[in-house]
């Protein structure tokens, strides 16, 4: 505990603002879940059976995850963009507003925002990979990268 004029902090100011950043985080995660929701109401979220007919028909596959996860694992032909920086490079990767575009993230969150987002932008045939990529079956095309040892899983279909 720091003592002096104006510079007290004692351990109930400590449990005070603990509890204050706690319901910012809830507050936040709330906001967020509301948001994902909302961005689910407003766009097509695709099963894997749906997404390889999207891919198929010559969908654009974009992983919104973060770079480190992209690397670990992704599904084989997914161009990987960061969902922050999506808004700003789409038009340079997809031109064509009707070209469909399928995103897929870990659990289906950000690439739910990133289809309403993209649809927001414009694009008429944007979906969204339900559940993400940790609910992909076993069985579809997942790379790994070298470094993590893991090699090829399954075959594209």
């Amino acid at each position: 505990m720091m003592t002096g004029q104006g510079s007290a902090f004692n351990k109930g100011d400590a449990n005070r603002l603990g509890r204050e950043f706690d319901q910012a985080d809830r507050g936040t995660r709330l906001a967020y879940g509301r948001l994902v929701a909302e961005a689910r109401r407003s766009i097509v979220e695709l099963s894997p059976k749906a997404l390889r007919c999207w891919l198929k028909k010559g969908a654009v596959l974009i992983d919104v995850r973060e770079s480190d996860e992209f690397e670990l694992a992704h599904l084989e032909g997914a161009i990987h963009i960061d969902r922050a920086e999506l808004g700003m490079v789409i038009d340079q990767l997809v031109p064509n507003l009707t070209t469909p575009i399928v995103c897929c993230c870990a659990r289906g969150n950000r690439s739910a925002l990133a289809a309403y987002q993209l649809q927001q932008l414009g694009y008429s045939k944007v979906g969204s990979l339900r559940d993400g990529l940790n609910q992909w079956d076993q069985d579809q095309s997942v790379r790994r990268s070298k470094e993590s040892g893991l090699g090829l899983l399954g075959q594209a279909q």
